[in-house]
């Protein structure tokens, strides 16, 4: 995860997460892993899975930021991820979410606006390995043309 953020050469990261425990648990622990590593962190945000708005949260988090680590549920990034497409500040392509993203619903659920370009990283489970390979194999998702692609990361020599 740290690595596609690192691509982006971000000044200030927001952090934003859906207020289920496991989105909640991966976004405090990044935001402080983001911090301790030297990064400047904007703000965290978190909302709800239904509201009336989502424009409070979306203001939060697009504010004073230049990328965006996300950790929500499909369910919930179905709210606010239309508002921040709205906003015209926030870009999806500088945006890298938790795998609990990667479902191939999500722009259709969700549209095209709020998942085109949205991208992350799996680690398989502890003990799986790639079949080439006795170490762990990293796999890299995006969103493109309202697909989720999904790819081996690259490795470093």
């Amino acid at each position: 995860m740290f690595a596609l953020l690192d691509a982006l050469h971000p000044a200030v990261l927001a952090v934003g997460h859906g207020r289920d425990p496991d989105s909640t648990r991966r976004a405090r622990a990044a935001a402080h892993h983001w911090e301790a590593r030297g990064g400047q962190l904007a703000t965290v945000v978190s909302w709800p899975p239904e509201a009336a708005s989502w424009l409070r949260p979306a203001s939060r988090l697009i504010a004073d930021a230049d990328a965006w680590l996300v950790a929500d549920t499909p369910a919930g990034w179905c709210g606010i991820g239309p508002r921040l497409a709205e906003t015209g500040a926030w870009a999806p392509t500088r945006t890298v979410a938790f795998s609990s993203l990667a479902d191939p619903d999500l722009p259709r659920q969700a549209g095209r606006a709020a998942t085109e370009g949205i991208h992350g990283a799996h680690r398989p489970s502890p003990g799986t390995t790639n079949e080439n390979s006795a170490e762990p194999s990293t796999t890299h998702w995006e969103f493109r043309h309202g697909l989720l692609i999904r790819r081996p990361a690259s490795r470093q020599p």
